[in-house]
């Protein structure tokens, strides 16, 4: 039988494209595109604010989803998005049913190979590149999972871990919650950590990490669960969590456990206008805010445990 999928087509203004996308994939979207759309308006636009087109944002979802109970829940994140984006008001969700395509191959155009820092190159896994001598290269096949390592919140957050691992004590174990590609994961122990537990609480992202670590030759070094973060025990020199604001909050108690003395707090995934908001959350922690790297409308946070 032909295969479908769910497909949710939404207009969307430039400046709250990697918002929604979030929103979709933390939905459970397993492909979204962004394709630029030109305005059907004969209104001229204001000289004095800056030009962010209006985009169509594509998002696939498994036609396993009961096309009313999607749309609502569809309905209701936007809704709440709204709060934080008063000069845009969603348009109406309207799932529609589509064949196969091929589509989850068509994004691969646009992830090119990137450096981090003085020796990580973090590269896709059909792309062939000429490494320098000191370099470790991360071959990445992010397949349904999120996490190439393109975007602001992920970057922000390698950019932040090579620093500390460049650093005259680098961290030995890590934790990496919500590890999507494994990226992260892989990251830190391609640059000197002796032990790295890589958490998902999808399934499926937590096999394509664990495929990622594999063709990297890092299963020695990294270990993933697919378990939510309640669950896990130990002590960590470094937590890494590259997810929403809220989460970051609601699972602030299970850092505090799991961060080892002296330990580092990567926080990454919060948008500038909910950064006060997660630094109120951890201001009564033992923990003191070391960095407040941005790009574009993000931030990441790092702490070190008093």
């Amino acid at each position: 039988m032909e295969k479908t999928w769910i497909e949710i087509d939404l207009q969307v203004p430039g400046q709250w494209i990697d918002l929604v996308c979030s929103l979709f994939q933390e939905i459970g979207s397993t492909g979204v595109f962004v394709e630029e759309r030109e305005l059907d308006t004969f209104e001229p636009p204001d000289p004095a604010e800056p030009y962010l087109p209006v985009c169509s944002i594509r998002a696939y979802f498994p036609n396993t989803h009961e096309l009313s109970s999607l749309k609502a829940e569809i309905a209701e994140k936007l809704k709440e998005l709204s709060r934080f984006t008063p000069q845009w008001i969603p348009g109406p969700v309207e799932p529609v049913l589509v064949k196969d395509e091929n589509w989850g191959e068509k994004w691969k155009q646009h992830f090119q190979a990137f450096r981090v820092g003085r020796r990580l190159v973090v590269s896709p896994s059909w792309e062939k590149i000429a490494p320098q001598a000191e370099d470790f290269i991360i071959r990445l096949d992010p397949g349904m999972a999120f996490g190439t390592g393109g975007h602001p919140t992920t970057r922000l957050c390698l950019e932040s871990l090579v620093e500390f691992f460049d650093s005259a004590s680098p961290p030995k174990n890590v934790l990496d919650v919500g590890t999507g590609s494994g990226i992260l994961a892989m990251a830190a122990a391609a640059l000197g950590a002796n032990s790295v537990l890589a958490t998902d609480i999808d399934p499926d992202a937590a096999q394509i990490a664990r495929d990622n670590i594999k063709a990297n030759r890092l299963s020695c070094l990294i270990e993933v669960r697919c378990d939510i973060l309640e669950k896990i025990e130990g002590s960590f020199d470094m937590i890494l969590a590259n997810i929403f604001a809220e989460e970051l909050m609601r699972l602030a108690p299970h850092f505090l456990r799991l961060l080892a003395a002296d330990g580092t707090l990567i926080l990454s995934g919060v948008l500038k206008e909910k950064a006060g908001a997660v630094e109120s959350c951890f201001l009564a922690a033992p923990l003191v805010e070391i960095a407040n790297r941005q790009r574009e409308e993000w931030c990441c946070l790092v702490y070190r445990r008093n």
